[in-house]
């Protein structure tokens, strides 16, 4: 389980971030670069998904990977000067700029976004195994059920039933004294009367 919710943390934060940047600076993130940064995302959160954690930890741990994933895919961009193409060549003017303020608003959004997401998928596959273990309860009890009727009912023809007359017959009881209280309607009145002795 802690591979899963690393694996599914660092998929999304890398997609995000790659997908965030494509959109807002109309060039191709490299690929090589998203798969490190999904590597990258993968070993910082494999530590600390031995257990479910709380929406806060969740929504902070996305926010900080957005962030790092930001910096590092504006540093690979084509100017290289973390000013996302504005023509800022100084490095210190980043945040200044509208255009890095609301990619950086778009990260944050997204970022809580995706970790509302991730945490209630979570929750679903955290209940998962209490829920299988239900379905398996409820599909034994069914079967027993079923065992059951067929114990106590046994078909008509059964093996169950001839065994039953075969007991009969080496009992000593004759076969139509099993019939003796047996109404025939059909046919006129004592035509299918059975004989009371052998």
């Amino acid at each position: 389980m802690r591979s899963a919710r690393a694996g599914v943390f660092a998929i999304a934060s890398a997609g995000l971030a790659g997908a965030g940047h494509h959109v807002a600076s109309g060039e191709p993130v490299p690929w090589r670069l998203l798969f490190l940064a999904a590597a990258t995302a993968f070993l910082g959160a494999l530590p600390w998904t031995a257990r479910p954690r709380s929406l806060a930890a969740v929504v902070s741990a996305t926010c900080a990977a957005q962030l790092v994933l930001h910096e590092v895919l504006a540093q690979a961009g084509p100017d290289r000067h973390g000013a996302h193409g504005t023509g800022h060549p100084i490095p210190g003017e980043h945040g200044v700029h509208p255009g890095a303020a609301v990619m950086l608003l778009a990260h944050t959004l997204a970022a809580v976004a995706v970790a509302v997401l991730l945490q209630q998928a979570d929750d679903q596959l955290d209940s998962l195994p209490r829920l299988l273990d239900q379905l398996a309860a409820t599909v034994r009890a069914t079967v027993a059920r079923w065992l059951g009727r067929l114990r106590t009912h046994p078909r008509p023809g059964h093996d169950a039933t001839r065994a039953g007359g075969r007991r009969r017959k080496a009992a000593g009881m004759p076969a139509y004294a099993v019939l003796a209280h047996v109404m025939v309607r059909r046919g006129p009145p004592g035509h299918g009367q059975l004989p009371s002795h052998p």
